[in-house]
């Protein structure tokens, strides 16, 4: 695996073991209440780090044209132009 992998999932690692501190942490970062990012903090787990395969890549594709056809980015948007790899 890479570093930058490696160090995702241990970040990710602690944020599961510590939800309040995240839920604190990300409020205090994105201007939300500390109750409501418990809440989401509690409902769904995305601290897993995995290298995007076809179909994540395929999915979010889907949400960049959506985007762009609602004006929400002025461009279109590649996204397997834009998907980190860590070998040649």
């Amino acid at each position: 695996m890479t570093p930058l992998l490696d160090v995702l999932r241990e970040v990710g690692a602690k944020a599961i073991k510590d939800p309040n501190g995240t839920a604190a942490f990300l409020a205090s970062k994105l201007g939300i209440s500390e109750s409501v990012m418990e809440k989401s903090e509690g409902r769904k787990q995305r601290y897993y780090a995995e290298p995007l395969d076809t179909a994540a890549i395929s999915d979010q594709q889907a949400v960049a044209d959506t985007f762009f056809r609602l004006g929400l980015i002025g461009k279109p948007l590649n996204v397997a132009d834009v998907v980190f790899h860590s070998g040649p």
